[in-house]
């Protein structure tokens, strides 16, 4: 989908995580209403007046429109996170990524000097240094000795 529309000069599709919070609120998740949603998106590509409307509407009114559906997003994310897995260890690697992703990026101006650029660069991304967190909190912290246990 994103290569062929970047071929005709389009944006990327994507799925975006808000859809999940539309269908929690709404309790509708058919394909026919997002061909149904498609159809209206090009009838209006070729009414630009109709168009007109819609992007005069208000910014406050488009976030107050997209607030329940992110907040959905972020309950779903809290809940996720603290789900009892069994064991104090495994419990831990949530909350570690989230202080990483939350702290590190803080200090990433003073951590720069210390690490090479391309690090210093990473460091100051919040997405990629919980990601890397919680990833390596998993490996060693509870698939690694799960794996000697095994043994």
């Amino acid at each position: 989908g994103s290569m062929l529309a970047a071929l005709i000069g389009g944006f990327g599709t994507t799925a975006y995580a808000q859809n999940l919070g539309v269908i929690k609120l709404t309790g509708v998740a058919s394909r026919h209403v997002v061909r149904v949603a498609g159809i209206v998106f090009i009838a209006l590509a070729f009414l630009p007046k109709v168009a007109a409307v819609l992007v005069a509407t208000p910014a406050a009114v488009v976030g107050g429109l997209f607030l329940p559906a992110a907040a959905t997003v972020v309950m779903t994310g809290i809940q996720m996170a603290s789900q009892d897995r069994g064991s104090p260890i495994k419990n831990m690697v949530a909350p570690l990524g989230l202080m990483a992703g939350l702290g590190i990026p803080a200090l990433s101006s003073a951590l720069s000097t210390a690490v090479p650029q391309i690090l210093g660069e990473m460091l100051s991304h919040s997405i990629v240094v919980g990601a890397v967190t919680v990833m390596l909190a998993e490996l060693l912290l509870v698939r690694l000795p799960d794996f000697v246990r095994s043994r």
